[in-house]
């Protein structure tokens, strides 16, 4: 709605509240009926003076007041025709708005694949003068940087160390956003590229993970067994394997791992192209290489100018076009970017800039060009079909869903303190996921459960009963299982909460999912005599 109309809105609802307000202050009649009867003179003037009244004074009020009434009306009407006009103003506006949006990220999403197929179409000789962009004439070779020396006890502590309070920090903050692209599940087997002192290697197996690390360097190889047997919970959920090798002629077999994670080492690279083209190789189909690099700009850097001169360290550029090109060469079919920042980056206070929106969009849009010149954490993702099942990664967890319908066929109301008693149950897999039937040392299979609360639905215990399914479950599958389970020896009144659970993931009802229960009362032996009450549905 434009300015001029919203005066002229403003304006007449100014004038029609006016006009409302001079008739509200008219006066309003008083009854007559306290004038005392004193006797039939005076009951005669009474009566006198009210017809009179009504004559003279009460009609004209009761037209004065149906005429408010009126206009009033009228007032009220206008307003509301006006507010129906601001609404279809507003609707249209958004409409066109909408639609304005649209074309500008279809342009965008056009303008970006033309873009690609530029990048895809460039000459090698461009490509490597690309990736070669910031380095000096002469270059460092491999074997300067063996020479350089380590702090054995800082290396065996980083990140977790107050000597590199701030870096230990900001790499495990991309630590954490990496951790979570590569999307692998516990138990997977994943390949940690030039792994160095074995920092990433340790938190890959605290979260159950099968590792490899790779590492050209036999020294950084000896700091990695020392760091890994330092703590016996380390490799407690599955083998660590190091390896020296290249990382642009890796010594594994095709389709090893199911994911790679690469901590600010490619840019060490000498070839990008052949040490993408090994990740592909090596990679399961569907499963993703991630990357936490410096960003575009990072051989013009002062620290990778020290790195050069003092360690004799290649330190490379990280432009994303040239990664994604030859990504798409190496295998790959999909590229994804994560724009995150560091923390400090995006400090406001709250209130004064934290509460709005607005201002902290308009602080992204300048302090993020400005990250992605020194920050880059993107993944690559093999081309392949994965079907989702009960073991979840993290990114699948909000993307598909664990979903039951649980039905009570037959349950028991009373049973004896202690006594061994059967129920019926039916159960159809309603959400998306298959529910894997075979246990694994580190969950992800699904299971009937039965938890003990009470009357109130407070829990007493989560294993009641577990009934394990026969096989595999797709969407959709449907099958009746017979729960066998032991009463409580204390008498009294329960629920009994019939759910599936996720073993080692989740409960169902803690991702929505929703329960079957029944009350159960408990009895001892002296009381229950001869009552065995089933219901049956």
């Amino acid at each position: 709605m434009s300015d001029q109309t919203l005066e002229i809105l403003v304006g007449r609802l100014q004038e029609l509240s006016a006009g409302l307000n001079a008739r509200r202050v008219l006066p309003q009649p008083s009854p007559s009926s306290r004038i005392p009867l004193l006797g039939p003179l005076l009951n005669w003037v009474y009566r006198l003076a009210n017809r009179l009244a009504t004559h003279w004074y009460v009609a004209p009020q009761t037209e004065q007041q149906e005429a408010f009434n009126e206009e009033s009306t009228r007032a009220f009407d206008e307003v509301a025709s006006w507010l129906v006009f601001y609404h279809q103003e507003i609707t249209a506006l958004k409409e066109r708005w909408n639609h304005l949006e649209a074309q500008i990220l279809s342009t965008e999403a056009a303008k970006s694949s033309a873009t690609a197929d530029l990048f895809l179409s460039l000459p090698d000789e461009s490509l490597r003068a690309w990736e070669e962009a910031g380095l000096p004439a002469q270059r460092p070779d491999r074997s300067s940087s063996r020479a350089r020396p380590f702090d054995e006890a800082g290396v065996l502590h980083f990140p977790l160390t107050w000597t590199a309070q701030g870096t230990g920090w900001r790499y495990l903050f991309s630590l954490a956003v990496a951790g979570l692209a590569l999307n692998c599940r516990p138990g997977d087997l994943v390949l940690d590229f030039a792994g160095g002192s074995g920092w990433v290697t340790e938190f890959l197996s605290r979260f159950g993970f099968r590792v490899v690390l790779l590492d050209y360097s036999d020294e950084q190889l000896r700091f990695s067994r020392s760091r890994l047997k330092a703590d016996s919970r380390v490799g407690m959920y599955g083998r660590i394997d190091l390896v020296a090798g290249d990382g642009m002629q890796l010594p594994f077999a095709d389709a090893t791992f199911d994911g790679i994670i690469c901590m600010n080492s490619l840019h060490h690279m000498a070839s990008y192209e052949a040490a993408l083209r090994e990740m592909a190789r090596v990679l399961k189909p569907g499963k993703r290489a991630v990357f936490a690099e410096p960003g575009e700009r990072h051989a013009e850097t002062v620290e990778a100018h020290l790195s050069r001169t003092e360690y004799g360290d290649l330190e490379k550029n990280v432009p994303l076009p040239l990664i994604y090109v030859y990504a798409r060469r190496a295998g790959f079919a999909r590229m994804f970017r994560y724009p995150y920042v560091y923390p400090e980056a995006m400090e406001f206070p709250y209130p004064g800039g934290g509460e709005n929106p607005s201002a902290i969009l308009q602080r992204l849009a300048v302090v993020l060009p400005q990250w992605m010149q020194v920050l880059s954490l993107f993944a690559l993702e093999k081309e392949g079909e994965i079907l989702p099942d009960s073991d979840l990664p993290p990114l699948w967890e909000t993307r598909y869903t664990l979903r039951a319908e649980i039905t009570l066929l037959e349950f028991r109301e009373c049973v004896k303190a202690g006594e061994e008693f059967v129920e019926r149950v039916h159960i159809k897999n309603t959400g998306d996921v298959i529910w894997l039937s075979n246990p694994r040392p580190l969950g992800g299979y699904v299971r009937l459960g039965v938890k003990l609360c009470d009357s109130e639905g407070r829990l007493i215990r989560d294993d009641l009963a577990r009934v394990s399914l026969s096989g595999d479950m797709l969407p959709g599958d449907e099958k009746e299982f017979e729960v066998r389970m032991r009463a409580p020896l204390e008498p009294g009144q329960y629920m009994l909460k019939y759910d599936m659970v996720d073993e080692w993931r989740a409960w169902f009802e803690s991702r929505g999912n929703r329960v079957a229960t029944h009350a159960l009362s408990v009895l001892s032996g002296e009381t229950l005599g001869g009552n065995h009450q089933s219901n049956v549905k």
